[in-house]
């Protein structure tokens, strides 16, 4: 039982003709989340048990796991929960789509995003070249807000002809 648990969070269910307090007592101790005795008269309560616990598994116990909610890259702090960016201890404004694409290359420093993968992970739509123009003054917005701020630790680096990525100094 002990090398079952180790293995997998999976429900153990221990189904026994005879019923034995002593062996249920040592089956959950050694890690059974339950114990039943199986009777063919009493075949409907037992596939029953067997589903109940299957089901705490799989929907009761489950947590999504979600990003972290705060993202920190040197002297920016994004609160990505409370849509908050602090610069140098200042909070600095920034609307939804400044706040989501500052957010996707912060939480992924040294990685390039192409223009293509920017667009449709910011707003949604297929890429189209003209889009371009909004991509790049959203951009520059931020760009210039975390100059502005005395951001010295990132910056956004323009990768010419692939996209763009977010840089953090080694400060």
């Amino acid at each position: 039982m002990k090398i079952i648990r180790g293995l997998t969070k999976a429900p153990v269910l221990v189904v026994d003709r005879q019923y034995d307090s002593t062996e249920k007592t040592a089956a959950v101790k050694a890690g059974a989340d339950e114990y039943i005795k199986w009777t063919d008269s009493y075949l409907e309560e037992t596939i029953a048990s067997g589903l109940a616990l299957i089901r705490r598994y799989t929907e009761l116990n489950q947590t999504k796991q979600q990003p972290s909610s705060i993202i920190s890259r040197g002297t920016l702090f994004i609160n990505v929960d409370y849509h908050k960016v602090f610069i140098n201890s200042q909070e600095v404004e920034f609307p939804r789509y400044e706040f989501n694409l500052l957010c996707l290359l912060a939480s992924s420093p040294g990685r390039v995003f192409t223009n293509e993968q920017l667009y449709r992970d910011i707003w949604g739509d297929d890429y189209l070249r003209d889009a371009d123009n909004g991509l790049h003054s959203c951009l520059n917005r931020i760009r210039r807000k975390l100059e502005e701020a005395g951001c010295t630790s990132c910056r956004i680096e323009n990768i010419r002809g692939v996209g763009y990525r977010f840089v953090q100094d080694d400060t």
